[in-house]
């Protein structure tokens, strides 16, 4: 009885936050003041020479009261901070270069994620008319977390597996984040917060990406997590894109927006972020991109009114063709470079074709390392290979020294090694409910509008599928993120509809 009263009364604490009771927004107020006095502090300490001890106890104070008063007035901004530190511009990488990330895989993104879940579900809670949550959307991803949890806490544990090694497993457990997003939505006070994260997300890639293609500031670009140099097949030097799984779902967004947008503001936006998501897919010069992103485009056009669809293809033309005019114009050292670029892309797409393929180094190098993960799945096939499983060495250049491979380019063999047939099988039953619950949605939704944001989240699902023969994109945390945002995207708008109706929009575009 104790707890019960307990969580009635932090319901209706929460509650009265949302309705501004005069108490409670002067406990707000209070909160931003001292947070305020903290932030002031920490730059004085900094200012005078003080210990760096001292201003991080500073720092520290402000960034937890900041915490606090938006876990409890603004939990969906958690959420965003959470997505925008871990899952679009920094990659989840750039808290790891100040030594703030855990076996690389637990970091301030997944902590902001957790409080904006928790105090997301107490909002909810709190709430009488509350949204119905479907099983779909939760369970598979819950029973794979555990089971991936598991995973990692043995191979820590039991194997002393404190390298990369353990990142086989983390990405299986952000299916999860299609809940927090369901609840963050639903509250219907952030969908145009969220939509400015993504699109922002895009063009800041974009500029990175050719930024590092014309060898201007690497090193700093390098140290958000973000880019940096690979080795491609046959030598060739490319911008190594890191948020892949948000560029494809963004850049579909970005064309549902700018087809539909009315408003000059979201219709230029739309655009934009389309043209700073094709960019960022190009830089990256995978081969298999290029066809997971174009198959994935064309079947979004046949979800589009037949208006909208040639309003898409006819921006698309317009700013193709504005492009390079203002490219050809400056001319120069900028020409140069887009020349080049054009040369090394169409290079990645012949090598694709003919008897390049069967000399093609890294598909070689893929067949040696699919048989070995086939023979560590065939010795036990039920539970796979135990956590924390090695394909061999490589030797890393950039460190000069022999590195563990942890990794599998084949999304199906990769994980049937790690984890056998229960952990495939956990991963491809989450995946069948959250596309059976998102092709569900689509058939509620009556607006055109969200029927075609709703496809996005099988978009992404096309884009993996394709590319999952040659890479790991299926299993990848960052993949799994983007995909389970979408669907969780595509539930709420369900929700919204029930509430405004088909008529009014989640945006006014």
């Amino acid at each position: 009885m104790g707890i019960a009263r307990t969580t009635v009364g932090i319901n209706r604490f929460f509650e009265d936050f949302a309705s501004g009771k005069p108490g409670r927004r002067a406990f707000a107020n209070f909160l931003i003041v001292a947070a305020g006095i903290q932030l002031v502090l920490m730059g004085l300490l900094l200012a005078f020479g003080a210990d760096m001890k001292w201003a991080g106890v500073a720092g520290g104070g402000f960034i937890g009261l900041t915490l606090l008063f938006l876990m409890l007035v603004r939990h969906e901004y958690l959420y965003l901070l959470g997505f925008i530190a871990g899952h679009t511009i920094f990659y989840g990488r750039f808290p790891n270069q100040l030594g703030m990330r855990v076996l690389n895989a637990v970091g301030p993104a997944e902590f902001l994620f957790f409080l904006a879940f928790v105090a997301g579900l107490i909002y909810w809670y709190g709430h009488k008319d509350r949204p119905s949550v479907p099983f779909s959307l939760w369970i598979p991803a819950l029973i794979l977390f555990l089971y991936a949890a598991g995973y990692t806490l043995v191979g820590y544990f039991f194997y002393e597996r404190t390298d990369n090694a353990l990142e086989q497993a983390t990405g299986w457990m952000y299916f999860t984040l299609a809940l927090p997003t369901y609840l963050c939505l639903t509250t219907g006070r952030s969908w145009k917060a969220f939509f400015v994260v993504i699109f922002g997300a895009l063009m800041i890639g974009a500029l990175f990406s050719m930024m590092l293609e014309v060898g201007v500031g690497e090193s700093l670009i390098n140290r958000t997590g973000y880019g940096g140099l690979g080795f491609r097949t046959w030598g060739d030097l490319s911008v190594k894109t890191n948020m892949l799984g948000t560029t494809v779902v963004g850049t579909l967004l970005a064309i549902i927006v700018a087809a539909f947008a009315k408003r000059t503001v979201w219709k230029t936006a739309g655009v934009a972020a389309t043209l700073a998501g094709l960019v960022i897919i190009f830089l990256d010069r995978g081969r298999i991109h290029y066809a997971g992103l174009g198959a994935a485009i064309v079947f979004l056009l046949f979800f589009l009114p037949t208006l909208n669809r040639w309003r898409v293809l006819y921006y698309g033309a317009l700013s193709v063709i504005l492009g390079v005019v203002i490219i050809v114009f400056v001319g120069g050292n900028l020409e140069d470079k887009a020349v080049s670029a054009l040369e090394k892309a169409q290079e990645r797409i012949e090598l694709a074709q003919g008897k390049a393929v069967q000399v093609d180094p890294g598909l070689t190098l893929r067949y040696y390392r699919n048989r070995e993960a086939e023979a560590i799945f065939l010795q036990n096939p039920l539970i796979g290979g135990g956590p924390g499983i090695r394909f061999g060495y490589e030797f890393d250049w950039t460190i000069l020294q022999n590195v563990p491979i942890t990794q599998l380019d084949n999304s199906f063999l990769y994980p049937l090694a790690v984890g056998g047939l229960i952990g495939l099988g956990l991963i491809l039953f989450t995946y069948t409910a959250m596309i059976i619950v998102t092709v569900r949605a689509m058939i509620r939704l009556r607006n055109p509008l969200h029927k075609a944001l709703a496809f996005v989240p099988l978009g992404s699902f096309m884009f993996m599928a394709i590319c999952s023969w040659v890479t790991w994109w299926l299993v990848d945390r960052f993949h799994v993120a983007a995909f389970a945002v979408m669907v969780g995207v595509a539930v709420a708008l369900v929700r919204h509809e029930e509430v405004h109706g088909s008529e009014t929009p989640v945006v006014n575009f």
